[in-house]
């Protein structure tokens, strides 16, 4: 059969399958291993933030999740909640004796009436992980009564200089008066353990866009192979023995 379909068609459609196979595998355990690493990030000594989170442009990728130190003001009256559909977000702007302000996600609640959004004031000391901007500008909109769907510049909509990104808060001092959950960033962030959820999800999502590449190619080959022997079948001579065609006088 496969001597049958051995057609230009046949091997260029083949290549094609098989690429796909090995990139979506190759995704998969990328993945995978993102999932089941061990995240070091945050044990390096942290610097502070101007050296990694600047006014002029987004943080190098290699710089995402260092640990950052924050030293300033915080700013109650431009706090901002972001909503990621089963919590928010709650972020604070932190403004230093001199440079750009800088976005704290300082926390992670269940609801807009929880104890942990009453806005801080006063002097404090931040200590977390530097993270950039989620998505691309202009993929969500200003904030609406205090609250909007992404960590974006225009999600927090500052009427002042801040810094390209945003840090996910570890510690800070003096203490919060109510104890909250910490925000989980993309970056430095630990999930449920060692084990990120997330990167797991997406590591079986690149597993079963596979398989539906391998049950694609064997339905097309089927069909081939069905249409090749009925082509075969309707080319062959009749059998010896066979009824003669009727002769015409």
């Amino acid at each position: 059969m496969l001597r049958t379909l051995a057609t230009p068609r046949w091997l260029a459609l083949t290549v094609v399958a098989v690429l796909a196979i090995i990139a979506f595998g190759g995704m998969s355990y990328w993945q995978w291993q993102r999932a089941t690493e061990q995240d070091t990030t945050a044990e390096r000594p942290a610097v502070p933030v101007a050296d990694v989170l600047t006014a002029s442009s987004a943080p190098d990728p290699s710089a995402y999740g260092t640990p950052v130190v924050v030293r300033g003001t915080w700013d109650p009256e431009h706090q901002v909640l972001i909503d990621h559909g089963e919590g928010y977000w709650v972020v604070t702007p932190v403004i230093p004796v001199d440079g750009p302000a800088v976005p704290v996600a300082r926390a992670t609640v269940r609801s807009r009436d929880d104890a942990a959004v009453a806005a801080p004031s006063g002097a404090v000391v931040v200590r977390g992980l530097a993270q950039p901007f989620e998505g691309e500008p202009g993929t969500t909109g200003a904030p609406v009564d205090g609250v909007t769907d992404r960590l974006t510049a225009v999600g927090l909509d500052l009427p002042y200089e801040h810094v390209q990104g945003w840090v996910s808060e570890t510690s800070q001092e003096p203490e919060p008066a109510v104890a909250a959950t910490p925000v989980n960033p993309p970056f430095g962030g630990q999930g449920t353990g060692d084990f990120r959820l997330r990167n797991a999800g997406y590591a079986l999502q690149w597993i079963v866009f596979a398989a539906f590449v391998v049950f694609v190619w064997l339905r097309w080959l089927r069909l081939e192979a069905s249409e090749a022997e009925a082509e075969a079948a309707a080319a062959a001579p009749p059998a010896a023995g066979g009824r003669a065609a009727p002769e015409v006088y």
